[in-house]
């Protein structure tokens, strides 16, 4: 995906877009706790041969969020058909309750509080940050392919709540 959208965008240096695509993760805050690109620079550094320190500083770059790092693809796989699987997959994995009419989804997360908010429910969870996947994408190609999958999204959950109610 990431490459995909480079291409449309005609960025020149998609080998650092892969890069970086691979490696946006290693150092997330969601689970290391910390805002940082050490082990990506220590992976890139080590263990990728063909990559000077130009190259390090550029891939890092993207991965600290400079350029599009929402695009790399892993928010684009958290929406859609792609995204729905991995929220329900997710969501099971930590024991989340699916749905619970009386329980609203959460507004106006920062942070803190997403990272806090460990017990939340699985549809709401598309609420508090799959649904807003789609305004964060800064480029025509990302905006384009996340219309798509958002609708499908919105239509999934529509639908779900839909047959949990006995409406369908």
């Amino acid at each position: 995906m990431s490459v995909r959208i480079a291409e449309e965008e005609q960025v020149e240096r998609t080998d650092c877009v892969v890069l970086a695509a691979l490696l946006h993760d290693i150092d997330d805050w969601k689970y290391t706790g910390l805002d940082s690109t050490d082990r990506a620079r220590a992976f890139l550094q080590t263990q990728v041969l063909t990559v000077d320190a130009e190259k390090i500083e550029f891939v890092l770059k993207i991965i600290k969020g400079i350029g599009f790092k929402e695009e790399l693809g892993s928010e684009k796989d958290a929406i859609g058909a792609i995204g729905v699987a991995r929220c329900l997959t997710y969501g099971g994995h930590k024991k989340r309750g699916l749905y619970d009419p009386a329980i609203p989804p959460l507004s106006d997360m920062n942070k803190d509080a997403y990272m806090a908010n460990k017990g939340g429910l699985t549809l709401n969870h598309f609420y508090e940050k799959l649904f807003k996947l789609k305004d964060m994408m800064k480029t025509r190609a990302g905006r384009r392919i996340a219309e798509s999958r958002h609708a499908y999204m919105v239509e999934y959950v529509e639908r779900i709540q839909a047959e949990i109610a006995g409406w369908a």
